[in-house]
């Protein structure tokens, strides 16, 4: 049977997909129910080392990610299990604890933030699980990471809100002037560059 879990639901495309404890084989869950009827379409169930925490799964790309709790020495590991039929794709292992924040999946990567003191926000791919920055808070946090308007935002236990964006350069600009000119006299140049994020640009001449 599944036992009462600690996380939160997630819903997609029909399905629930919900994290939980299996009493009969002694293990960790992740279960994917049907939304109409509340059917099992599958079940996945972890290894005996693993436990599934306090993070709630997250779903995106057709794939299920959930942090899991292998050991306090050995840390944590993010699962990536496919949406349609419950089949493991890859997972990826850290030393920090990531069992209580949840995910936030957006524009192929997945976001999640750890729990110990000196707190670090992750940035992992989700087609792979490779690792591609983290960030280091300075704070315990307990929150998951959300994502809306080009932002990426964390807060942790002692009242700070985080906000990350990324930082793209702006096009190489275009300059329309005289390609020539006579030392002494004065031109008139105009640079025309465009950012992709919207932010102010300023250009310098480095003679």
């Amino acid at each position: 049977s599944i036992a009462p879990t600690l996380t939160s639901p997630a819903v997609a495309d029909g399905y629930i997909y919900v994290s939980s404890y299996d009493n009969a084989s002694d293990r960790s869950t992740l279960v994917c129910l049907d939304a109409e009827d509340g059917q099992e379409e599958w079940i996945y169930k972890m290894s005996y080392n693993i436990f599934s925490g306090y993070s709630s799964p997250a779903v995106g790309y057709g794939k299920v990610f959930i942090a899991t709790f292998i050991g306090f020495m050995d840390g944590c590991k993010l699962i990536c299990i496919i949406a349609e039929h419950g089949n493991y794709i890859w997972g990826s292992t850290t030393s920090d604890w990531m069992m209580i924040s949840s995910p936030a999946v957006a524009d192929e990567k997945l976001y999640i933030a750890s729990f110990l003191e000196n707190s670090k926000l992750y940035c992992f791919d989700v087609n792979n699980g490779n690792k591609i920055w983290s960030y280091t808070i300075s704070m315990q946090t307990m929150s998951s990471p959300a994502v809306a308007n080009t932002g990426l935002y964390m807060a942790d236990t002692y009242g700070n809100v985080y906000c990350f964006r990324s930082n793209h350069p702006p096009n190489n600009p275009t300059i329309n002037g005289p390609t020539s000119g006579k030392v002494g006299k004065s031109y008139t140049y105009t640079f025309t560059s465009v950012d992709s994020e919207g932010d102010d640009i300023a250009e310098y001449i480095i003679n």
